[in-house]
């Protein structure tokens, strides 16, 4: 007769193969979780070291393989007070100006799309390490000084030869900073600010500002969209 007071127990008898593919398994499991609980504090952490400034540039979505086309194409804008080239992902973008508020650059997009002339926002993300923030801080606000400036230009508040002196002052602290970077052979901000330099020795001379046919509020836009361009090539973006 059977004995049923003992339960009866099939054992499972896994092979070597077989083991060491549910460790395996079970490794990758517990991997996975530590990460999804991790991520979000490596996150925060990244961008604890991670400096930012957000950049909206009005520009025509469809880009020039060749420079030359996309500033004949600008050049007809510039008589209004602005257009520049920028150079973004081997792509010559004819660009309206720069902003650093997003309301304000859609509110010219609509304001052109009123006058049946397209035009779309796009957003620059400029970082840099830490380690860089007062080279970073200056490149910032360089291109807010120029911003600034074009505008006061634009509502008559200050005049060309003013606007003059004050670039000036902008390139004598550019090439400083310049020496500064190239010193402690930080090459990528020692390019950036060796070409913005040389933006700034254009958008400066006397020659430009006496007999130039475009308004000098275009001249100063312009050179805030080649710095941008230049701070994209060296991709910060």
């Amino acid at each position: 007769m059977q004995n049923f007071s003992k339960p009866f127990v099939i054992k499972h008898k896994f092979s070597k193969k077989a083991k060491i593919f549910m460790i395996f398994l079970s490794f990758v499991f517990v991997f996975a979780l530590l990460c999804w609980f991790l991520f979000p504090i490596f996150k925060i952490f990244k961008n604890q070291n991670t400096l930012q400034a957000n950049f909206f540039v009005v520009l025509k979505q469809t880009g020039q393989t060749q420079k030359s086309e996309a500033e004949q194409e600008a050049q007809s804008l510039k008589t209004r007070g602005g257009a520049g080239v920028l150079f973004f992902k081997n792509t010559f973008f004819v660009a309206i100006s720069v902003y650093e508020n997003e309301k304000d650059a859609i509110s010219v997009v609509n304001k052109l799309k009123s006058e049946g002339q397209e035009f779309v926002v796009k957003k620059f993300v400029f970082k840099a390490n830490i380690d860089d923030q007062n080279f970073f801080n200056f490149l910032t606000s360089v291109l807010k000084n120029l911003y600034e400036l074009s505008i006061l230009l634009e509502s008559g508040q200050i005049s060309p030869v003013a606007a003059n002196l004050k670039l000036r002052n902008l390139l004598t602290q550019t090439t400083l900073t310049y020496e500064k970077a190239n010193n402690c052979d930080n090459k990528i901000f020692a390019e950036i600010f060796l070409n913005t330099k040389s933006i700034l020795e254009y958008a400066t001379s006397f020659q430009l500002l006496d007999t130039s046919l475009l308004p000098y509020a275009s001249v100063v836009r312009a050179a805030e969209i080649e710095i941008l361009s230049v701070a994209a090539e060296n991709e910060f973006f």
